[in-house]
């Protein structure tokens, strides 16, 4: 990899990194809820998951407008 967009995605992977374990605490919330608290468990896991997902879409397109530049390059 590009060290350059190596150097660009280090932020994603941490944001990554905290927002996984923000999945795994509404998860483990989620479990935990009862009847009464599901919902916003619920609501607060699909939130933590979405932010996941976001980091993901917004580093891929990092790392391809990086591959794309190395390629234009050479």
């Amino acid at each position: 990899m590009n060290l350059l967009v190596e150097r660009d995605l280090e932020p994603y992977r941490e944001a990554l990194e905290l927002a996984c374990r923000r999945v795994e605490d509404a998860e483990a919330l989620y479990d935990l809820a009862d009847a009464d608290h599901e919902p916003v468990a619920f609501a607060r896991l699909q939130a933590a998951r979405a932010e996941v997902s976001s980091i993901l879409r917004e580093a891929r397109e990092v790392w391809q407008r990086g591959n794309d530049v190395g390629r234009v390059s050479h």
